[in-house]
């Protein structure tokens, strides 16, 4: 199977550097007759670019091959040269900016990423701190003498724990940054 990958950079200038050397376009192609001075049967490939002279560019024998395709192949492929590139190196140049698009849109979703994760990492640990600040919550109310911690109903007293209750407080601050 041939290979289908693009002519890189440096093809392309070696074949805008053989473009510019070769005959001039446009070229065509006519069978030869007898009255063309020519050998008849034989395809010829040729330019009239510069107005005075028309110039035998190549011939191809009308034998077993169908040189009458290779002609007018040679023909158009020669005419299309410069079109097909410069789309060549319209199209290069548009996969490097989709390249770097694609790098830049890579970098960017590697960043929130990061910044999802931290956020995430962050609600985790506000989140394991508010349950250890909940439980010393109870132990200060339970210390205090206001709520019974088993069942949650208010005594209607008032505890003699709040020296022990601001102990609670102060290590479950301390806990928690």
């Amino acid at each position: 199977m041939a290979d289908k990958t693009l002519p890189d950079s440096e093809s392309v200038r070696q074949l805008r550097e053989l473009l510019a050397k070769a005959t001039l376009g446009p070229w065509e192609f006519a069978l030869l007759e007898e009255e063309d001075g020519g050998q008849p049967g034989m395809w010829r490939i040729y330019t009239d670019a510069d107005d005075s002279v028309e110039a035998t560019l190549a011939q191809l024998w009308s034998g077993e091959h169908d040189n009458a395709a290779n002609a007018a192949l040679i023909a158009a492929l020669r005419n299309a040269a410069p079109a097909l590139l410069d789309a060549l190196e319209a199209q290069s140049a548009r996969i490097a900016e989709l390249e770097r698009e694609v790098r830049h849109l890579y970098d960017d979703m590697a960043h929130d990423h990061d910044a999802i994760r931290a956020g995430k990492d962050a609600y985790l640990a506000q989140s394991a701190r508010i349950a250890k600040l909940e439980e010393a919550l109870k132990e200060i109310v339970a210390y205090s003498g206001g709520y019974y911690p088993d069942d949650g109903e208010w005594d209607g007293g008032y505890g003699a724990g709040w020296e022990d209750a601001a102990d609670v407080a102060r290590r479950a601050l301390t806990e928690t940054k």
